[in-house]
């Protein structure tokens, strides 16, 4: 299994094969002398780039023959297999959360800051170059204080606050610290000053506890030993393996984001160890900006200015579940969150313009989360779900999955595999194929490779041409009353009105068992022309067990039957509309959808004197058959399956009679007449 390379369209002229037992390939490496025009894909996904070392985004082939790559925007010059473990495709999508009532927001008046933190010593900011104090803030009193104070007036570009603790990073690179802040002792210890002797500091940040991370310009990590509440200088700096643009400390643990804007956990960093660097990184689906570790809470924002958290954090799940979005409440609507600080449990959020917002009430018993529906297969739209018809987010369990921006997999898209995402992040004009990961769903499909081969639908036609339509009949009730009054009507003992179940079923039945269909749903979109029914391609997964289709645009005529006494009868609109619902295989032999309703019916309303009645209800059921044949593709294997198409409307009830005149029969005339009425006793 592999990738194979043509030098021309539809896979002609020169061709080179690469194994996919080599996960990173540059063409020229392995032979590749000629422009790739087209391809063929036998296993797991390949990711195609513009330039060597996997730069500049291409596109992601799937198993199977790709014809013509000559609309690549660029020539194809590395390319990376993507290996996937064995499993059935599963995915959760999430709406955005919201926040309780009791949650209110306040500004910090018409100043713009250039940073911002919180922890328990309140909330300090960056004003210019000046390191400001919120008086009032911190220490149990909340976030909003009451004025601000300077006590640094110049050279400040950062600033991170712990419990007792501030650190300050300045322009210079020296980084300042104040200790033993407390409520009696608002100013703390005189500042105390470090050098950065690890190079420029790019970001620093300080835990609640004392322990203290932080990364320089050149995107290497470090973290200072022996840093903690009783010695808030620590020893000396320890280079930690990894490379970010931010890092964050928090009772939530070190969190980061790398310059291609990944999240990553600490393991074993979960409550602050003061004496622990943690265990090595791991990889959180989604692509933030911005990000920040708090009590049992990870507060980001993404590049277009959106709030996300991270839910589901605890001692036993220290990286969560979950990115939720926030969208929050009216007032604050159009605030874009560039930067984010949490602490104890409040939180403060930054514009790019410096504007500062902040609330005392944002830990996890303050959200509402956004519901989740669980997907397991391909959806060209969520309008059948309980959940926006755009979701947030989606969480992957399992499988490789594409996600896209418009319904029906149009518009840009990102892909997810199952420890990689690959969409516009941070954001590249001429990357126009691919979607940023924040933005909203409309549609999701999960991708094939080698230890998941959807089977695919290439198409089924139904031949309408060949349609047989019979028609039976059966008695479903028979009533009966007698007048042997001579001069007066009498009120028969049936009721005027009754109501009879009647139903409409369609089934589709295989002429050959397909264990295919068995493991995966079949979705099928079609073209209606001339009484044909034209699937196109469409992949299909298994979903809990159960395999489902949708058959699009049925026919829009009615079948019909005429006796030979001329009666006709014809299909009901229903009967359409149900044949356009959702079908489930159960089985690997058919699939069938019944709808059961009830039908009126009015009986006559009196008997005539000296009479007798028998009424007998009848359901006229049309029965409609037609063959077709499916074309499964598996891979790049191709197969047909031919069955059989039985549909049945059982929803046409008609009445009929038989009178007998009981003057006749006590003369010895007559044995009685017979009647009939029409559809639904009309």
């Amino acid at each position: 299994m592999g990738l194979t390379v043509f030098s021309e369209i539809n896979c002609k002229g020169s061709k080179q094969e690469i194994t996919d037992s080599i996960m990173d390939i540059s063409l020229t490496q392995c032979g590749v002398t000629f422009p790739v025009k087209s391809a063929i894909v036998d296993g797991n996904p390949w990711v195609l780039y513009a330039n060597i070392r996997y730069v500049g985004f291409l596109n992601c082939l799937e198993e199977g023959v790709h014809n013509d790559l000559t609309h690549l925007k660029g020539k194809i010059c590395s390319v990376k297999c993507m290996r996937l473990a064995a499993s059935n495709p599963h995915a959760i999508l999430y709406n955005s959360s919201i926040f309780k009532d009791c949650v209110s927001w306040w500004n910090y008046g018409d100043e713009r800051y250039l940073d911002m933190a919180v922890g328990g010593a309140g909330l300090w900011a960056v004003l210019g170059s000046k390191l400001m104090q919120r008086v009032g803030s911190g220490f149990g009193e909340g976030l909003k204080g009451s004025t601000w104070k300077s006590v640094i007036d110049s050279g400040v570009k950062q600033v991170s606050v712990g419990d007792s603790i501030v650190w300050a990073v300045m322009k210079d690179n020296k980084l300042k610290i104040k200790s033993k802040l407390s409520p009696d002792n608002l100013n703390g210890s005189e500042w105390q000053q470090l050098d950065a002797d690890f190079g420029e500091v790019n970001n620093c940040s300080v835990g609640p506890n004392g322990v203290v991370w932080a990364t320089d310009t050149k995107g290497k990590v470090h973290r200072r030993m022996g840093a903690k509440s009783t010695n808030p200088m620590g020893t000396k700096w320890q280079q930690v393996d990894g490379e970010l643009i931010l890092v964050t400390v928090g009772n939530a643990g070190v969190w980061g984001i790398t310059p291609k804007q990944v999240v990553l956990y600490r393991e074993g960093t979960y409550g602050l160890s003061a004496d622990s660097d943690g265990r090595g990184w791991t990889k959180i689906n989604g692509k933030m900006s911005w990000i920040s570790s708090g009590d049992d809470i990870v507060w980001a924002t993404s590049s277009d200015g959106s709030l996300w958290y991270r839910g589901g954090i605890s001692q036993t799940n220290p990286s969560g579940n979950n990115w939720f979005k926030v969208d929050v409440s009216s007032d604050i609507k159009h605030f874009n969150w560039s930067k984010v600080s949490a602490g104890g449990s409040g939180l403060v959020g930054l514009d790019p313009d410096g504007a500062v917002l902040g609330t005392d009430t944002a830990l996890s018993q303050h959200l509402i989360d956004g519901e989740g529906v669980a997907i397991y297969e391909g959806e060209e739209n969520f309008g059948t779900y309980l959940i926006n018809t755009q979701p947030s987010n989606i969480e992957v369990l399992a499988g490789a999955w594409i996600a896209f921006t418009n319904k029906n997999y149009k518009g840009t898209y990102f892909f997810h595999f199952e420890d990689e995402t690959i969409s516009n992040d941070p954001y590249d004009e001429t990357e126009d194929l691919l979607k940023s990961w924040q933005k909203p769903l409309s549609s999701i499909r999960p991708m094939d490779h080698a230890n998941f081969k959807s089977v695919e639908i290439e198409n089924v036609v139904i031949n309408w041409e060949n349609v047989q339509v019979s028609l039976a009949v059966k008695t479903i009730d028979v009533l009966e009353d007698i007048n042997e009054d001579a001069t007066e009507y009498k009120t028969p003992s049936w009721p005027r009105i009754a109501n009879y179940n009647v139903e409409i079923s369609h089934r589709l039945d295989l002429n050959e068992s397909v264990p295919a269909v068995q493991e995966r749903a079949l979705v099928f979109r079609n073209v209606h022309t001339a009484y044909i029914i034209k699937i196109k391609t469409f992949t299909f997964i298994m979903s809990l067990n159960k395999n489902t289709f949708r058959v699009d645009n049925v026919p829009k005529t009615n079948f019909s039957f005429v006796t030979e006494e001329g009666d006709k009868f014809e299909t009901k609109a229903e009967f359409r509309q149900e044949l356009s619902g959702v079908f489930t295989f159960y089985s690997p032999e058919f699939t069938d959808r019944v709808r059961k309703r009830t039908e009126m019916v009015r009986h006559p309303p009196v008997l005539e004197p000296m009479a007798m009645k028998k009424i007998f209800v009848k359901c006229h059921e049309l029965f409609i058959e037609a063959p077709f044949t499916m074309t499964l593709r598996k891979g790049l294997k191709k197969w047909d399956v031919n069955g059989k198409y039985t549909g049945r409307d059982g929803t046409t009830l008609r009445l009929s009679y038989q009178d007998t005149n009981l003057n006749k029969i006590t003369n010895g005339t007559s044995n009685g007449t017979n009647g009939t009425n029409g559809e639904n006793g009309h």
